[in-house]
């Protein structure tokens, strides 16, 4: 089977639908606030992606999975609505901080409407103290089929928004699980902030952002300057750890240049 990244449209909303319910089945918070069982929560979510993929600021796209050739048995096909893996919503970069939807109806008692009350105003809460008006990219929403997780579709999704955001010098901005964060580490997200909320047990939402590339590199790049700066007595344990005479009939000059010289620092190491 081969992978395409398309937009999304609203055909593809029932199966949006169908991915989110697969995807966060054994999420703490969203299987607690949006049951599968529950029509009410069925209706919450088709509204919540009829509303994104109509909304100009925000950029639904999905990651379907092909046949690489017509010859495929009917063994391996997938349905229509299977042929959907995952999708994201990036949401670009805005004078106001995005509202994430409003809480869901109460499927499951006080307690699950408390925690959508408490979750969602969180989420927007934190997203203005953390960016303000700043301009960012704002990683909403991303799901993959649980079938499909460790096969690169969330891959994709992710490096499409990240590369909006260096192409505009932006920072990408992200809300997570606690074992999701660790992948947004990977792709140069930095911590910035954590919430616990009680009424999901021991739970807490991990916030973070990211510079963008062009940024990052020069930061690293001043930061390596600095890091091959040798000080005289560091030059001198160089010399003498290759077999060198002591440096101290060394010039001032050789010094310098030895001290600037990133080659003999890679050399050591």
């Amino acid at each position: 089977m081969a992978f395409h990244m398309r937009e999304a449209t609203a055909d593809d909303i029932p199966s949006l639908c169908d991915v989110f319910f697969d995807a966060f089945s054994e999420d703490p918070i969203s299987s607690r606030i949006f049951p599968r069982s529950s029509a009410l929560a069925q209706a919450e979510i088709l509204d919540t992606f009829t509303d994104s993929v109509s909304e100009p600021d925000v950029r639904v796209f999905v990651v379907t999975e092909e046949p690489e050739s017509s010859s495929s048995s009917s063994s391996t096909t997938t349905t229509d609505k299977d042929a959907i893996l995952g999708y994201v919503e990036w949401v670009a970069p805005r004078s106001e901080p995005y509202s994430p939807p409003p809480p869901a109806p109460d499927t499951d008692g006080h307690k699950a409407q408390a925690l959508a009350q408490q979750f969602f105003e969180v989420m927007e809460r934190k997203q203005r103290e953390h960016m303000g008006r700043t301009p960012h990219w704002h990683l909403a929403f991303i799901g993959v089929r649980q079938r499909a997780q460790g096969r690169g579709v969330a891959r994709q999704l992710i490096q499409w928004g990240l590369e909006r955001a260096d192409e505009d010098g932006v920072e990408a901005y992200v809300q997570s699980s606690p074992m999701a964060a660790a992948r947004y580490r990977r792709y140069g997200f930095e911590d910035i902030d954590t919430h616990h909320f009680d009424l999901a047990g021991d739970y807490h939402e991990v916030f973070l952002k990211r510079k963008p590339q062009q940024l990052q590199k020069q930061q690293q790049g001043r930061q390596g300057s600095k890091d091959t700066k040798l000080t005289a007595e560091e030059v001198s344990q160089l010399f003498k750890s290759h077999g060198g005479s002591a440096p101290e009939e060394t010039s001032q000059k050789n010094r310098e240049r030895f001290d600037h010289s990133p080659s003999v620092i890679a050399q050591v190491g």
